[in-house]
């Protein structure tokens, strides 16, 4: 729950004033809980796990590394 508030608190607060630092906290965080997260899944022997957390991974990352569209001036 800590982790959801931090990243609500981020696109809420940080993101729409500073876009990169906003993108630089979640992509770093959510990278740290992906390495550790699936190390750990492995080592307990829950290998889908690791499948499961790369779909929530992309769910997260592609948005903010994909390039958006920006509408006509």
């Amino acid at each position: 729950a800590g982790w959801g508030v931090l990243l609500w608190l981020v696109a809420t607060r940080i993101y729409p004033k500073d876009p990169a630092t906003g993108r630089l906290l979640v992509i770093e965080s959510i990278a740290v809980w992906f390495v550790v997260d699936s190390i750990a899944s492995l080592a307990a022997g829950a290998p889908l796990n690791v499948l499961f957390n790369t779909g929530f991974l992309a769910i997260f990352i592609l948005p903010l590394v994909l390039p958006t569209r920006t509408e006509p001036a």
